[in-house]
């Protein structure tokens, strides 16, 4: 939805507006620097500062001296960005450089995040004082520059969502529902407010006198994921224009980053995501170089975290051992299976503890998909399998592989028969039944890479370290592919994707 007016800036609720009279504008770019998730901002634009200011004088009643060389005299737009619970006040510099030497003798080091300098200064000009009542951003004593964008906020910590999104381009600027609502505004205005529908409309409520609040909570909005107003001021009149965008949020950006998250340590292991299955949201466990497990909302909040014995190694397995939708967390570290509730808690019996070294990461099983899960340990050429209650698996009688396991073992299933898979040092493909017996004898030995081994179309499949794709059938018949340089593949049923230098 569209809409156009006029404002009269002599009349008394709107002679705000008359501060704008012959200050000239400016493109509004602020959202080159507004995260994707932030609830909007508000946008002044000028030519000349010092005619804003002088109207401001007037506006206010006051006689404020602006000396020449203040730093919103090197700028031509200014503007809040609001985003979670924190405010944001943004400068565009018209002369970046004259700008940073304006500010140099305030400043001093703070931190960097991602490469961008962070400062910090107590001595920063007043800018409430200057810019009421058109924006009072505060206290702000720490700020980046992101190109011409001066991003002032409370906290160092606080410009991380600003600093991250906007190295990796998700910002509002880049969203194609804000290129295609902009093509219904003016390229540079006086004033401009954008935010998303809800947050609009809370403040409009708040805004327009009771008698428009009612029709104002009554409107749909829900279809509208950006909310633009914006006045161009003229000698005696503005401009009005606003639209109610209905396009769907289509992204030019590949990542939009929604969280930053900073360890107390290094992090020793990549991330892993896990499901919380209380509400379906996605977490993220990280274990640092001190052994403490992490587990963090998707918001970034941590929720919890856990000293561990030695580092994770493999992955982190989510299972279901109550069968009742409640998941836990299973994983291996060096001498230890362990597995903990949602809440970070050692779920009993566990977590068993073994004297020798686990030398490959855990395997989890599911023959049926019924949740009688499978945790198979690997000892060097030993291979241990427990059941959920943490007990022998009966049944499982394997004996030792005739040289050192290279890989964790791979459940495989082809044609209603199980098969547990994994190489051995000395070349020797091990095919066992789900007893620990051999099922299918190869008949050669295969110089195994790292390449996990697969199910393709009824038969396994993996890569040699001379780069050959490998295929072995039920009957234990091996078949190879000529040799790609570099050899990775992965494969699942009927598909099966190789990369080969830059080839896929």
């Amino acid at each position: 939805m569209i809409f156009n007016g006029i404002s009269i800036a002599g009349s008394a609720e709107n002679k705000l507006l008359g501060v704008f009279d012959r200050v000239g504008t400016s493109p509004n770019e602020l959202a080159k620097i507004v995260t994707i998730g932030a609830a909007g901002f508000y946008s002044i634009s000028y030519q000349s500062f010092n005619a804003l200011h002088n109207n401001l004088n007037i506006y206010r009643n006051t006689d404020m001296a602006l000396s020449e060389n203040h730093l919103l005299n090197y700028t031509t737009e200014a503007g809040m960005v609001f985003f979670n619970d924190k405010n944001y006040f943004v400068l565009k510099a018209t002369d970046p450089e004259l700008a940073r030497e304006i500010l140099l003798p305030a400043q001093k080091i703070s931190s960097e995040i991602r490469g961008i300098t962070v400062y910090s200064s107590e001595n920063l000009p007043e800018f409430s004082r200057i810019l009421t009542p058109l924006l009072t951003p505060g206290k702000m004593d720490y700020f980046v520059w992101l190109d011409n964008f001066l991003v002032f906020a409370e906290a160092p910590e606080a410009l991380e969502p600003i600093i991250s999104n906007f190295l990796n381009n998700s910002t509002l600027w880049e969203q194609e529902y804000y290129t295609e609502a902009s093509k219904n505004l003016a390229g540079a205005s006086s004033l401009l407010m954008v935010g998303n529908s809800l947050s609009f409309q809370s403040v409009m409520e708040k805004s327009v006198s009771n008698e428009y609040s009612t029709d104002i909570a009554n409107l749909d909005l829900k279809s509208s994921p950006l909310v633009a107003l914006q006045f161009v001021q003229n000698s005696s009149f503005a401009h009005l224009h606003g639209i109610f965008s209905t396009a769907k949020n289509g992204t030019k950006s590949k990542v939009q980053q929604i969280a930053l998250i900073n360890l107390e340590s290094n992090a020793s292991t990549p991330p892993f995501l896990v499901k919380n299955h209380i509400d379906n949201s996605m977490e993220v466990a990280v274990q640092d170089t001190e052994n403490v497990l992490h587990l963090y909302s998707s918001a970034g909040k941590l929720l919890w975290k856990k000293q561990l014995p030695s580092r994770i190694t493999g992955e982190i397995y989510q299972v279901d051992l109550f069968k009742n939708g409640n998941l836990q967390l299973a994983f291996s570290t060096l001498n230890s299976l362990q597995i903990l509730d949602r809440k970070g808690n050692t779920f009993k019996p566990f977590p068993l503890e073994f004297k020798d070294d686990i030398t490959q990461p855990l395997s989890v099983f599911d023959y049926d998909n019924n949740s009688n899960y499978r945790f198979v340990i690997t000892q060097k050429n030993n291979l241990l399998m427990y059941d959920s209650k943490g007990k022998p698996v009966t049944g499982f009688d394997f004996d030792k592989a005739s040289s050192e396991i290279l890989q964790s073992p791979r459940h495989i299933r082809f044609n209603n028969k199980d098969y547990i898979v994994f190489p051995e040092s000395n070349g020797k493909l091990n095919i066992l039944s789900r007893q620990g017996k051999s099922r299918i004898g190869l008949k050669s030995e295969v110089d195994f890479s790292e390449n996990p081994w697969y199910a393709h179309k009824n038969r396994f499949v993996s890569a040699t370290s001379e780069g050959e794709r490998i295929y072995v059938n039920e009957r234990g018949n091996i078949s190879k592919e000529p040799s790609l340089p570099n050899l990775l593949i992965t494969a699942n049923g009927e598909t099966m994707a190789s990369l080969s230098k830059n080839i896929l």
